[in-house]
Formats: structure tokens, C-alpha cells, sequence
């Protein structure tokens, strides 16, 4: 029997990449820096941003704190030899508020999380720091569906390590055989949900909908659209 649901966030209940949120936040962001210190040009600035963060990327690329948007920030104006404590926290609201402001859920979405949330536990299992990853929740209006948001920033892991989807399921309080992984991306959401002996469903839309099947990649259930889930749930 199964008693929990969990989803995926980017690029499951909302299209990340198709609306070149990341992009477009980090413009702003540098843009808001340059408006603070007009001797900096902002292609300048961009240039020693990308470097930064691929930098810090490199350095960090198997703990979640390369992803961390703060942090490249803040190497981004040690770089330009300065530090803003105030502009930091206002370029890191600016690149959130413009990712939020720009996260509209799939409209499929909004139908089947009123109506799992009154037969099972759900949550959800996503890369990232859990401030931002709550505000999207928000930004998305799905917040009130959800009982536990678990980032990889808590568990100290990124997807696809396993242990992020043991914390899932400890909060949850079910065993993997009483859980549902429900992603887009097989090699991050599927594979190790299936290591865990969860059952796992794979949304074939989006960026990933030509991804290589094999293996422990392939899920139990293939979907197209939300609403097939109540076909057996």
C-alpha cells in the first residue's frame, strides 16, 4: 500500500529551463552590482562572474554548496576586491525574486495535487538550499499540498546520492516500498529511487523527453501528463 508521493521540483511541477529564469536572474543581479558600482562595465562583471562560478563549480562538484548562489556572490566581489554585505543580500533576492516571479507550474500540476494531497503523504525531493526551493513552492501556489520539502542542502548530498531520498523517506515515516518518486530527469530521480526499491515514475516532457533509458533508469511508470497518475493511484 502506498502512503507517500514525492515530486521532483525544477522542471516537474514547473518548466525551469523553458523560461531562461537562471539566465535572465543572473543578468539582473550583475546588472543591480554595476548600478551600485558604475566603475565596473557589466560585461566586465559578467565575465568575472562566469568565472567564479564555473570556478567554484569545479572546486565544490560533489557538495551542494556549488550550486549555492550566495556563495558565488560573494566570490564574485572578493574577485572585484570588495565586499558589500548589504548588495550581497540584495543581488541574492534579486536572482531569487526573478527565478520566482518567472516559475509558472505546469497546469497539469495544479489538478493532481489537490487530489493526491487527500490520499497520500506528499513532498518533495529537490536539488538546492531549502530558503529558495520554499519560495518557488510559494511562488507556485503549491505550498499547501506539500507535508515535507527535503533539499539536498539538509541531507548534504546532491541528487542522484541516495541519501537525500532516505531523509525523504524518515521524515515521511514510510519505507521505500510505500513511497512514490514521481521526476523528470531518470538519472537524478528515477535511478536511485530505484536503488531504494521505491516505485517510481518517470514524466517524459520537457528537456529530458529523448534521455537514454537504461538500466536502473527506467521506471516503473512512464507519463506524459499528471493526470495519468490516477490511473493507479
Amino acid at each position: 500500500m502506498k502512503k507517500a508521493v514525492f515530486f521532483d521540483l525544477d522542471d516537474t511541477l514547473y518548466p525551469y529551463q523553458d523560461s531562461n529564469a537562471k539566465i535572465q536572474s543572473e543578468l539582473e543581479a550583475i546588472s543591480h552590482f554595476c548600478k551600485k558600482y558604475p566603475k565596473f562595465t557589466f560585461l566586465e562583471a559578467m565575465a568575472t562572474y562566469k568565472k567564479v562560478k564555473r570556478a567554484i563549480r569545479d572546486r565544490l562538484s560533489d557538495y551542494p554548496a556549488c550550486d549555492n548562489r550566495e556563495l558565488w556572490f560573494l566570490e564574485f566581489m572578493q574577485k572585484e576586491g570588495l565586499f558589500d554585505r548589504e548588495l550581497l543580500q540584495e543581488m541574492e533576492d534579486i536572482y531569487w525574486g526573478y527565478v520566482q516571479k518567472n516559475a509558472v507550474p505546469y497546469y497539469d500540476a495544479g489538478l493532481i495535487l489537490p487530489y493526491l494531497a487527500k490520499k497520500y503523504i506528499l513532498g518533495v525531493i529537490t536539488n538546492g538550499i531549502k530558503a529558495p526551493q520554499e519560495k518557488k513552492l510559494k511562488a507556485l501556489g503549491f505550498t499547501g499540498y506539500f507535508d515535507y520539502i527535503i533539499t539536498s542542502s539538509e541531507a548534504g548530498f546532491d541528487k542522484p546520492h541516495t541519501d537525500i531520498f532516505r531523509l525523504a523517506l524518515r521524515r515521511a515515516k514510510v519505507r521505500a516500498k510505500e513511497a512514490v518518486m514521481i521526476g523528470d530527469n531518470p538519472a537524478f530521480d528515477i535511478y536511485p529511487a530505484n536503488k531504494l526499491g521505491m516505485t517510481t515514475v518517470w514524466l517524459r516532457r520537457g528537456k529530458r523527453y529523448y534521455y537514454p533509458i537504461v538500466g536502473k533508469m527506467k521506471a516503473k511508470h512512464t507519463i506524459s501528463h499528471f493526470l495519468e497518475l490516477k490511473k493507479w493511484l
